[in-house]
């Protein structure tokens, strides 16, 4: 980011030196412009982010499931469990 600001320093001096079609001006404004390719890629990154996070989710959430199926399972079995120990007594 201080490599950034210090550019940008630079070019408005720049800016007030040489006219604006000079190679010095255009050189400077290509350094502070991000490039196109690296918007790409990072919209692409976070694309890619979102579809992992989506199928950790729906993962978490299949996992989750099961484990109240488990549960519920587990404490019908410890009901009938409880119900014949009564019976039993």
């Amino acid at each position: 980011m201080f490599f950034k600001q210090s550019l940008v320093k630079h070019q408005t001096k720049l800016f007030r030196h040489h006219r604006p079609d000079s190679p010095a001006i255009l050189a400077a404004r290509r350094m502070t412009q991000p490039a196109p390719w690296r918007k790409t890629e990072n919209m692409n990154q976070v694309s890619q982010n979102a579809s992992e996070a989506l199928g950790l989710s729906e993962s978490s959430s299949n996992l989750s499931a099961e484990g109240m199926t488990i549960l519920h399972n587990a404490s019908a079995e410890m009901e009938r469990i409880s119900t014949s120990v009564t019976q039993g007594l």
